[in-house]
């Protein structure tokens, strides 16, 4: 099956392009839309926007002046399509609310749920935000082997390109700010903050890996099969901050660390993986050690950065997450996986749906149905998942043109 946005017919399609992923890849979908035949304006609201889309419109206004500035321009325009990246971004809830009151179709795009193979597109939301069917029986019946396409290696350079284009955005973000004096961003854009935070988790990395080294051969060697796995995510990711239910992760840390001491087998022991992006603004390491040594765990609790996250997953009991897309690499490798958060794979088969304190209690014996997993991965891939990635210039990228009234070319990718 072809993902969706290829079974489309762009040909007379009016489309707004809002914020896109730091890069050109919406200036690079712009040529891919113009190509089937589809009118595309972009609406930009900083300078890291104008960087990577020169030619859109600058909004400049306050932010309480969008909703009136969007029914404008879709309303003038005709537009039957929004497209942008993370619905939970303030500026894209204001245009999502008011695309869907107008019968405008809104496209999403995120970081792929099967990564590093795939970006996420869903028509109406992602995540938390999915119309993806969160039962069993949606997938019972869903042909294997369908929607698993010939899977793109991960790339060398992908980071070292992302890393790149995220420093141009944020500078020029900062140089055009007098432009757009009223745009807040949902994550900070004080370049000298951001470039003093990364260096500390440049240097952050260096330590822990010192620091750490033999730490996986101890979970993969004499706790392989007794430890559970408990991977955490950057703090103000939305999955967090909109789908989780927690206002802060140490709130789900604590719950974590409480429900092992009660419950889980003396035998076992619990290793919290820090997220490596989040390693430049947070650091829980003695934080968690001196909650855990308050617990009676001082000795049965480890913090893990940048270990190997299939070999840990290989030997782990079972792993704990918020809402993680590593719930789903968990479950992919058989292991079993309690999600705390809303996540669209968390239902029964897949994850255990009883307490935190009952999966503790016995984490492997709650493994998903890998038969389950097995079509519920070819339904998601077919239907969400586009072979490609937001961070590396694809070749030939607007050669593909739709016939005049036809579908849109699925051979190559946006």
């Amino acid at each position: 099956m072809k993902h969706p946005l290829f079974q489309e017919n762009w040909h007379g399609r009016r489309v707004v392009l809002l914020q896109g992923p730091v890069g050109p890849f919406f200036w690079r979908a712009a040529k891919w839309l113009r190509a089937q035949g589809a009118t595309v304006r972009k609406l930009n609201f900083n300078g890291g926007d104008v960087a990577f889309f020169p030619t859109g419109r600058l909004f400049t206004r306050r932010a309480d002046k969008l909703q009136g500035a969007l029914r404008s321009l879709l309303e003038a325009h005709g537009i039957t399509d929004v497209w942008l990246f993370g619905d939970c971004r303030p500026i894209h809830r204001v245009a999502i609310e008011l695309a869907k009151a107008l019968g405008v179709a809104v496209w999403v795009f995120e970081e792929g749920y099967f990564r590093p193979a795939f970006i996420t597109c869903e028509r109406g939301g992602v995540n938390g935000h999915s119309a993806l069917p969160t039962v069993a029986t949606a997938y019972a019946d869903w042909p294997l082997g369908d929607g698993e396409p010939g899977l793109l290696p991960a790339r060398p350079g992908t980071f070292r390109a992302m890393a790149v284009q995220a420093c141009t955005y944020w500078l020029m973000a900062a140089l055009l700010w007098p432009l757009t004096p009223f745009y807040r961003h949902h994550r900070s854009l004080n370049v000298p903050a951001e470039a003093g935070r990364w260096l500390r988790g440049y240097a952050r990395k260096l330590y822990f890996l010192s620091r750490e080294r033999g730490l996986q051969e101890l979970l993969v060697g004499p706790f392989s099969g007794k430890f559970v796995l408990v991977p955490l995510q950057v703090h103000n990711d939305a999955q967090v901050t909109v789908h989780s239910g927690y206002a802060d992760v140490r709130e789900f840390i604590v719950q974590t660390l409480e429900a092992f001491a009660q419950h889980a087998p003396q035998d076992h022991v619990l290793a919290f993986k820090h997220h490596p992006l989040d390693r430049a603004y947070r650091e829980y390491g003695r934080w968690i050690r001196k909650q855990a040594a308050g617990l009676g765990l001082a000795d049965r609790v480890y913090v893990l950065h940048d270990q190997h996250l299939p070999t840990l997953l290989d030997h782990a009991a079972g792993a704990v997450v918020i809402n993680s897309t590593v719930g789903l690499s968990a479950i992919h490798q058989g292991v079993a996986t309690h999600v705390m958060g809303k996540a669209f794979y968390g239902f029964a088969g897949l994850t255990h749906q009883g307490s935190l304190s009952d999966f503790l209690a016995s984490p492997a014996a709650h493994k998903p149905d890998a038969e389950l997993y097995r079509r519920f991965r070819a339904a998601v891939i077919s239907t969400t998942q586009i072979n490609d990635n937001f961070y590396k210039p694809i070749r030939g990228f607007a050669v593909a043109r739709a016939p005049q009234g036809g579908p849109a070319p699925s051979r190559l990718s946006v």
